[in-house]
């Protein structure tokens, strides 16, 4: 993998499209793996969750069920899993495919599509964060039924609706570079 990385890392002047080539590839495979990998990156999304909001609350994590415990051995402790509708992956798969596609464009450059890539990967991953916290204070707060509900279905999807669309804006203007340029050229 780091063979390949610096042999991309090389390819940055004198052969920019076998670079855009090697990037839309990487980029097509990253969403392939997050879907191969899907329940992996859920473990692994539930562990940041345990240790993020371990400093609020008692937390522990079942990696392999993808589960965030909050509050166990306390009353009102309960459990969040993170399903496979309701990971950042979801949402950074398509990126990562849309990614590859602007890579299409004759003006973009490859790293600045792959630096958008990673930006909007990272605001995808940090609102999934906050959606799981703010599920988890819900449920604290108002009760398994009423809380889970409200903030999963409503507050959630609000949460993810915003940074997937976010993402994608963020995507788009570090792809495209200074404004009239790229992507976004306006006549």
């Amino acid at each position: 993998m780091m063979r390949v990385l610096a042999g991309i890392l090389q390819l940055r002047g004198p052969h920019p499209a076998a670079a855009k080539v090697l990037t839309a590839t990487g980029l097509v495979m990253v969403a392939a793996l997050l879907a191969v990998f899907l329940r992996l990156f859920r473990g692994v999304e539930a562990l940041i969750a345990a240790r993020l909001y371990s400093a609020g609350m008692p937390t522990s994590v079942d990696f392999r069920g993808a589960i965030v415990f909050f509050g166990l051995g306390q009353p009102g402790g309960f459990g969040l899993r993170i399903t496979p509708e309701c990971t950042s992956a979801v949402l950074i798969a398509p990126i990562a495919l849309v990614a590859a596609g602007l890579l299409s464009r004759p003006r973009v450059r490859w790293h600045r599509v792959l630096t958008g890539f990673l930006a909007a990967s990272a605001v995808l991953v940090i609102a999934d964060q906050l959606r799981l916290g703010v599920i988890a204070w819900a449920v604290q707060q108002f009760g398994l039924q009423a809380g889970f509900q409200w903030s999963h279905v409503v507050v959630g999807s609000v949460i993810s609706l915003v940074s997937a669309v976010g993402a994608l804006v963020i995507l788009v203007r570090i792809a495209a570079g200074e404004p009239g340029v790229g992507v976004l050229h306006r006549n």
